[in-house]
């Protein structure tokens, strides 16, 4: 699901270092995740993303990622698999 092995990414920078995203792939390999591994599901999913950085003179002064998370895991089929 990284841009660069097939999937699309789509950038929208915004003033303020708020730069939201929406990148689209399939799940071809493993997912690590805290709980666990999750392997290849060969499912299309849609990521929506959110960047936000902290400028100061002109210079990243921190950053942070923030990710549907809920969004993947439906469309990767886990929450079926949790609801069991």
């Amino acid at each position: 699901m990284h841009p660069r092995r097939g999937g699309q990414r789509k950038d929208t920078a915004r003033p303020g270092g708020l730069h939201p995203a929406r990148g689209d792939g399939t799940q071809t390999g493993d997912l690590v995740l805290h709980a666990g591994t999750v392997p290849a599901t060969g499912r299309h999913v849609t990521v929506h993303a959110c960047d936000i950085y902290k400028v100061k003179d002109g210079k990243i002064q921190e950053g942070r990622a923030y990710l549907d998370t809920g969004a993947i895991m439906s469309q990767l089929g886990l929450t079926e698999q949790l609801r069991g």
